[in-house]
Parts: structure tokens; sequence; C-alpha cells
């Protein structure tokens, strides 16, 4: 999960015109940083959900890291610079979407929270103590 960092300053700020030329260059920058077989989708406001198929966490990190750095480098008419923080987590084919998701904007919140400008990998933070997985006791139902 990917999301702009202080974006509701450059719609505030620049206008959502400005807003919009942000979201379309992030678009870009998404497509060009994947493959044609990884999915990139918009979830929302300034957010982009991406999956892609990548062998391991340290090598799922440095693709997002390059992202990160390739957003960091563009400079925008009148807006400038933007940065984005980055949330990661495994496709299991025991977990449902909503816990992916789930994971990812746990993982999202954290790189938020602690700096901005980051990619945090959900799995690393609940080893590290970092975040807690909510467990579900037996016998209980969890409803949405």
């Amino acid at each position: 999960m990917i999301d702009i960092d202080d974006f509701k300053k450059v719609n505030d700020g620049f206008g959502h015109v400005y807003g919009d030329e942000v979201l379309i260059l992030l678009a870009r920058l998404l497509q060009q940083s994947f493959r044609d077989n990884d999915l990139v989708y918009r979830f929302g406001g300034e957010e982009f959900v991406v999956l892609a198929e990548v062998a391991g966490a340290d090598r799922a990190a440095a693709a997002f890291e390059r992202l990160k750095h390739a957003v960091a480098a563009c400079t925008l008419p009148r807006v400038g610079r933007v940065t984005t923080s980055i949330g990661v987590t495994q496709l299991r084919p025991y977990k449902t979407a909503s816990v992916v998701l789930d994971e990812a904007d746990q993982a999202l919140y954290y790189a938020k929270a602690n700096g901005k400008n980051q990619v945090c990998l959900f799995d690393r933070l609940v080893a590290e103590g970092a975040i807690q997985t909510p467990t579900i006791r037996t016998g209980e139902i969890e409803l949405f």
C-alpha cells in the first residue's frame, strides 16, 4: 500500500488540479517501476495498492525502496517534491483480501507515524515487536 505523504497540503496549498498531477505522476512511476503482470490499483484518495510477485522480503523491500526514491527525485511544477510512505505485506493462500489490506495498512500507518518517506514490511515490524497482530480467540467470530 502506497500513500503520498502530506497530500492534503498539496491539494489545500496548490489546488486539486495540482493534486491530480501528483496522482498522475505517481501512477506513471508505478507503471514504470513494476512489470506488466504486476497489478496496480488506485485505492482511493492518494493511496495505491500494488500486487507484485517478488521473490522474498528483501527483494520486495528493494523494489519499493526504488519506487520511493524515484518519487522523491521528481520535481513537480509549483509543488516541488513529494514523498511516499509504503506498507508491504505478503500474500498467502490462507489470508483473505481484508487481512492482506489490513496488514499493509498497519505497516503503512507505522511508516507514516515514524517519520514518513519510508518502506515498512509488516512481517518485520511484527518480528521486531513494533506492531502486534490481532489475535482471535477460539470460538470467537469476527463480523464486519
